[in-house]
């Protein structure tokens, strides 16, 4: 616990052990339910291990949302990236991983999304509604050295945007050789911020 709204927890298994969240039901690996995480109180809540081979699954029943007490959500893996099989609904989403993110379940559902994928990794993400590429994880208003993820940034690989509604980059995006596509069902793309868009 620290507070609502403030800090940073993070739930870390050992490098190259897979995490598991699931709104209900069984997990495996270094699993968490929804019910587990709605205890927590946090300003950001991190999950997973960047380190070694291990992935993070998104998985269940249902749809994985919001804790009770924390509003923000950074996923983290290792090689073997994050994948889902269930929706997740979550005000603010980070991604850290140096394996593939694919995250294109049409139900997932976040105001702002941000991500760093290293190892020449791609990134996917499908939003059901309008999404801002900005910066997840911050104590009140200011960011966390080491913790807060802003923008999008892949090492020369792929990032794919799928939205049901506008895009709005409020933050970098930078993919070095790789393809930016931000696939807008309506009401187009828009920067804000001063952001900029780099690739080479």
């Amino acid at each position: 616990t620290t507070g609502t709204g403030k800090g940073v927890v993070t739930l870390e298994p050992s490098a190259g052990i897979n995490a598991t969240l699931v709104n209900s039901g069984a997990t495996i690996g270094f699993g968490l339910t929804q019910a587990e995480l709605d205890l927590v109180t946090t300003g950001t809540l991190r999950i997973g291990n960047t380190a070694g081979i291990g992935n993070l699954t998104i998985g269940g029943t249902g749809a994985f949302t919001n804790g009770s007490n924390w509003s923000s959500l950074i996923l983290r893996a290792g090689s073997s990236g994050v994948a889902q099989s269930q929706a997740i609904t979550v005000t603010n989403l980070g991604v850290e991983s140096s394996g593939n993110v694919v995250m294109n379940n049409a139900g997932n559902n976040t105001q702002t999304f941000a991500a760093n994928v290293t190892g020449g990794s791609t990134l996917q993400y499908t939003d059901a509604n309008t999404l801002i590429v900005g910066s997840v994880g911050f104590n009140g208003p200011d960011p966390i050295p080491g913790v807060t993820v802003s923008g999008i940034t892949t090492t020369n690989a792929n990032a794919t945007l799928t939205t049901g509604d506008a895009i709005t980059l409020g933050d970098n995006v930078s993919v070095g050789t790789g393809v930016l596509t931000l696939d807008v069902t309506q009401n187009g793309a828009t920067q804000s911020g001063g952001s900029v868009i780099s690739t080479t």
